[in-house]
């Protein structure tokens, strides 16, 4: 298994398994995370038997993940290649980044009226880490 994968398998590994959520749902949200937290890297080939393998499932739960993450552009998927984590050109990561800023403004005052103390001090120390 290569680095990237190795790196997702620990984390299932370390993951809970949650009993209220259907397997694939489980495994869509470890692989997105690990694209949105960079430990699956842009470009990285994402094999559906190595991934089949981490996960103890079949490829065809696999592959359903893989086309779920293609229809959100976080995955892209050629024919006879395969999977591979999608690489967004600099304009369409700005334009990501520019949506995400409207939408989590506008989401902001819901956000800080309904935390409590506690989540309001996680809050900003994400933000903290993001800054720097």
């Amino acid at each position: 298994m290569n680095k990237p994968l190795n790196l997702l398998a620990n984390r299932v590994a370390d993951t809970p398994p949650a009993d209220d959520l259907p397997r694939d749902e489980t495994i869509y949200q470890n692989i997105f995370q690990a694209i949105l937290e960079h430990q699956l890297m842009p470009g990285v080939r994402l094999p559906e038997d190595a991934l089949a393998e981490t996960f103890g499932v079949s490829r065809t739960v696999i592959r359903k993940v893989l086309h779920r993450l293609a229809l959100e552009r976080l995955v892209t998927i050629q024919p006879n290649r395969g999977a591979c984590v999608a690489m967004p050109s600099v304009k369409e990561a700005r334009d990501v980044f520019a949506a995400r800023r409207l939408v989590e403004s506008a989401a902001l005052e819901s956000v800080v009226a309904l935390a409590s103390r506690e989540q309001l001090r996680e809050l900003r120390r994400l933000v903290e880490r993001e800054r720097r």
